[in-house]
């Protein structure tokens, strides 16, 4: 398989269509790229094919691509690090914080008629920790980490449904959920067996409304369901709540206005 194709079928992988446009319009002289983008109905992997042309008439596959590209999809990290070695692009290593924390302490303790020396010597250490990765609410300050960490995770199970990748999707839902559509206290599989169409949701399509408690928080989602089936487009104006299981960030709640049985969204 050529560079070419490598990269263009993990655009395509990784991002949606809308995705790539606004990965486009993000590089130096993007306003003018975005002029030549191509336009009408096409899939993600036409789209991708098509920009990674684009971009590699332009000189445009470098390191600014890479960097920006792991920035909307940090969880794709190391599969976008080894397409980039293959056009000879090393990427600077995530952002981190180094703590040191030496101590040494000596004490000389002296007894009657003998001398006896205690050497307490504390080791020094240091340790990386990353910092937290915030993929979304650009702009908006005040959101609480766990907010951040929440719509981390909603994100990653929406690539998983783009990715076809089942089992990781519905590992994404709290089981049982406590609302699907109508439907309280249910199994996302029961109502997903299949994921058909794809999803254009960006960290952009979704907004955060409040936190409850210490593990509960309450998003949502702008983004759109691409059928793909010639039936067109439709919005999803839903309501996502993340609760935390064992750990994880799972999704709970997936409701929209019309559906209310269960839950009533505010989105």
């Amino acid at each position: 398989m050529s560079h070419e194709q490598e990269l263009s079928d993990l655009l395509a992988q990784t991002l949606t269509v809308d995705d790539m446009r606004r990965l486009s319009r993000g590089l130096p002289n993007g306003g003018d790229l975005a002029i030549d983008l191509p336009e009408g109905a096409m899939d993600r992997g036409q789209f991708a094919f098509q920009l990674v042309d684009l971009l590699k008439r332009r000189g445009l596959i470098d390191a600014a691509l890479f960097e920006r590209w792991v920035k909307r999809v940090p969880a794709q990290r190391a599969k976008i690090e080894a397409v980039a070695r293959a056009w000879a692009i090393a990427l600077p290593p995530p952002a981190e914080t180094r703590v040191g924390v030496p101590r040494t302490s000596r004490r000389v303790l002296f007894g009657a008629g003998a001398a006896v020396i205690l050497l307490i010597a504390g080791i020094g250490f240091s340790f990386t920790q990353r910092e937290p990765e915030r993929v979304c609410f650009a702009g908006r300050n005040g959101v609480p980490e766990i907010a951040h960490a929440a719509c981390a995770s909603y994100l990653d199970t929406v690539r998983a449904y783009n990715e076809r990748d089942l089992a990781r999707y519905h590992a994404g839902f709290a089981a049982p959920m406590e609302c699907f559509y109508n439907h309280g206290s249910t199994e996302i599989g029961k109502w997903r067996p299949e994921l058909p169409g794809s999803l254009d949701v960006t960290p952009a399509s979704v907004s955060f409304l409040r936190v409850e408690g210490e593990d509960r928080v309450v998003l949502c989602d702008l983004g759109v369901h691409d059928r793909n089936d010639g039936k067109g487009r439709q919005p999803h104006n839903k309501v996502v709540v993340m609760t935390k299981r064992g750990g994880d960030w799972k999704i709970a709640v997936e409701t929209s206005r019309a559906d209310t049985k269960c839950y009533q969204s505010p989105c």
